[in-house]
């Protein structure tokens, strides 16, 4: 995952990570076209990508692309849990009206289940191990959910203009840009990483940041720029993190480590061999960090193959002291579930919007100043509440020779300790 990916990550939240590319069909003018979830390319039937960027397209066409490329999304949401099968089945309706306009020939189309059936139903059940299937991972128990009229406020309106709020600037210099991961539990510091805007210039360097005196403590540099921090996490004691190299798609190099939020040095618990670092042609594997539990940590492995099965997870549970690893289960991938407190929960209210739900004052909150998009991805632990403001950042042009784009200058991240919200 380059810088790119990740601000996409962080941009989209839970969307984002649900899976390396995705890929929809779409009948148009008897040629079948690519949408991917990198708009990056589009490509005929053949599968052989062209970069967009050396296709002139008319007005019409961009509409068409950039509409294609809202449906991935908000397919991804059905997926991961957080987007309705009704209105993602709308919004497919109004597309095919849009670009089949012969009615005999959309209804072939609209097929009768939505992407999440027709993308589980066409996994192969693999072949029995003898180990439980894994479990089914309840989030923490939530308030019924808002009705469709709630209306959403602005947080300041909701908690008070006086409210406490710690704030510190993404932008560390005009090389280096600090991306977020996760906040403490005692809403004290952030974990998130170090990077240079320019993929591939330095390694990246995770890091822990204080709010209250906005230093930072480097927790571990990256071994080499091409390796990436995939997902990071930190409870009242331990902080863990995968780290990873992926050649197109497969995350043949990879580590997991942890290290006592207190102090102490790095601990690696798992992990590639050298002997079989090698990427994989026509498969791919992909680490997911699922959450911590008390002293251990729960996490998956996802592997795909153009031959059956297509697609197969695994989940471990990794004690943090002792670094033992035990396989619990297989199956489906687990979705990433939204994070919440006692006090309030992530909600998820479209393909590209995150808010806050006040279980307290029984309302939506909106975070940050773009209200109507990607600016603020709410993320709740413990007592910490954070987010990130983008100030519409510019976009950078492209580095031709590697085909990545630049970070843009970060925003600020703000951090509430949910402690203090009024009753």
């Amino acid at each position: 995952m380059n810088n790119r990916s990740r601000l996409l990550r962080a941009l989209l939240g839970p969307v984002g990570l649900a899976a390396a590319v995705v890929a929809l069909f779409f009948a148009v003018n008897g040629t079948y076209r690519w949408a991917l979830t990198d708009p990056g390319y589009v490509g005929d039937k053949s599968g052989a990508g062209t970069p967009i960027s050396t296709i002139a397209l008319s007005p019409d066409e961009q509409q068409i692309l950039d509409r294609k490329n809202a449906l991935v999304a908000e397919f991804m949401g059905v997926l991961a849990g957080h987007v309705a099968q009704e209105q993602y089945d709308r919004d497919y309706h109004d597309f095919l009206g849009t670009v089949v306009p012969d009615p005999e020939r959309r209804a072939t189309l609209e097929a009768p289940s939505g992407p999440r059936d027709a993308y589980y139903n066409n996994i192969p059940t693999p072949p029995p191990t003898g180990l439980p299937a894994i479990p089914h991972l309840e989030p923490a128990p939530t308030s019924p959910p808002a009705t469709p009229t709630a209306a959403a406020i602005d947080y300041r309106s909701a908690w008070g203009a006086g409210l406490p709020v710690s704030r510190v600037s993404a932008n560390i210099d005009s090389e280096h840009v600090f991306l977020p991961d996760a906040v403490t539990q005692d809403a004290g510091s952030v974990l998130g990483v170090i990077s240079n805007r320019q993929a591939g210039k330095e390694a990246d360097r995770l890091a822990l940041v204080s709010m209250k005196t906005h230093s930072a403590h480097v927790l571990r540099t990256l071994p080499s720029s091409d390796m990436t921090i995939t997902g990071a996490a930190v409870s009242d004691y331990w902080i863990v993190w995968l780290e990873s190299v992926r050649d197109n798609g497969d995350e043949y190099k990879w580590a997991l480590y942890t290290v006592p939020l207190q102090g102490g040095e790095p601990k690696r618990l798992g992990g590639s061999v050298p002997a079989e670092e090698q990427a994989c042609a026509g498969c791919g594997s992909q680490r997911i960090l699922l959450r911590i539990e008390q002293a251990s940590v729960l996490w998956e492995t996802v592997t795909s193959s153009s031959r059956p099965p297509s697609s197969h997870t695994v989940l471990f549970r990794t004690d943090l002291a002792s670094g033992s690893t035990e396989q619990i289960g297989e199956g489906q991938p687990i979705p990433l579930s939204l994070s919440a407190n006692e006090r309030i929960e992530v909600r998820q209210v479209d393909s590209t919007r995150q808010v806050v739900w006040d279980k307290q004052l029984n309302r939506l909150v909106l975070l940050g100043s773009n209200t109507a998009g990607i600016s603020a991805v709410p993320v709740v632990n413990g007592n910490g509440l954070m987010w990130e403001d983008w100030q519409s950042p510019k976009p950078l042009p492209t580095d031709e020779s590697t085909g990545d784009t630049p970070l843009p200058e970060g925003g600020t991240i703000n951090v509430i300790d949910t402690r203090l919200l009024p009753k």
